[in-house]
């Protein structure tokens, strides 16, 4: 078996009915609790490691010939966080 190809960035768009989707919501909820998310295809895999605190974004749209969700979850990599993230500095 050949080892898959180490990717950085993974992307996957299907139709899938909403059992398959909570199927996959849980999956993803698990890889979290555990602090491992996974994600392979055509011989490429990804993953990645949440740790620490995390952002997350939620939106919702609700259009005319559709309706969307949209969560976007981000953390920083160990010792890697963004010297442009907000701090907060209090004086007295």
């Amino acid at each position: 078996m050949s080892k898959k190809k180490r990717l950085r960035r993974f992307t996957h768009e299907s139709i899938q009915d909403q059992h398959s989707i909570t199927a996959i919501l849980d999956a993803l909820s698990r890889g979290m609790e555990q602090g491992k998310l996974s994600f392979s295809e055509k011989g490429g895999k990804l993953t990645l490691r949440p740790e620490g605190l995390l952002t997350i974004k939620a939106s919702g749209e609700d259009e005319e010939a559709f309706q969307r969700i949209k969560i976007q979850i981000r953390w920083f990599k160990k010792g890697k966080r963004s010297k442009q993230q907000k701090r907060l500095k209090l004086s007295l």
